[in-house]
């Protein structure tokens, strides 16, 4: 008995729809990667922020960090003294 080698046609839809799946699946799973890694930056990001900010507090130099960075900077008179 032969074996055939071509495709049933049948069989072949299969495939097409089974590749489409494992397309969509593919992409779902790239924006799924995508969408958790922002996530999980935002977080670090908040998480190195804070201790900045309460040890800026704790040495005085104010609130808000970030502006009393930018007022030592505008305020400098370029490092002379």
């Amino acid at each position: 008995m032969k074996i055939q080698s071509s495709p049933q046609p049948v069989g072949l839809l299969f495939y097409i729809y089974f590749q489409k799946n494992q397309t969509r699946k593919e992409i779902s799973m790239k924006n799924k990667f995508k969408k958790l890694t922002g996530l999980f930056l935002a977080a670090v990001m908040t998480l190195v922020a804070l201790p900045i900010q309460t040890l800026a507090s704790e040495w005085g130099v104010g609130d808000n960090v970030y502006a009393a960075m930018l007022g030592n900077y505008i305020g400098s008179d370029g490092g002379e003294t």
